[in-house]
């Protein structure tokens, strides 16, 4: 069995013009509970979606994003500090997935 890696854990989809965040967090009794909003690119509201999971206690953060519009949500993560949080880079994203996929296909 795979054990969990963090308590609280966030996902990004990051479009032009929209960005779609769902939030994984272990309740005390040890289920998950699922939240998903999401959020307009303007800078006020990345920066909203940024102040939300700093108050979630985000532990990681995995960003998916097409082109460069993952850089603005960077940013606002940054300015929250949440960069220490693990924040995974779009670029190594899929490496990591596949990483992933591969130790748990390999180790069943």
């Amino acid at each position: 069995m795979i054990s969990a890696i963090a308590k609280c854990v966030a996902g990004l989809d990051i479009h032009k013009a929209i960005i779609v965040c769902t939030l994984l967090q272990e309740d005390s009794d040890g289920q998950l509970v699922k939240q998903t909003k999401e959020y307009k690119t303007f800078r006020h509201d990345i920066h909203k979606l940024a102040k939300w999971l700093k108050t979630s206690d985000v532990e990681l953060i995995v960003m998916e994003s097409t082109g460069v519009y993952w850089k603005q949500t960077y940013e606002a993560l940054e300015d929250e500090e949440l960069k220490g949080k693990r924040s995974i880079n779009p670029i190594f994203q899929r490496g990591v997935f596949h990483e992933i996929v591969g130790h748990l296909l390999t180790n069943r």
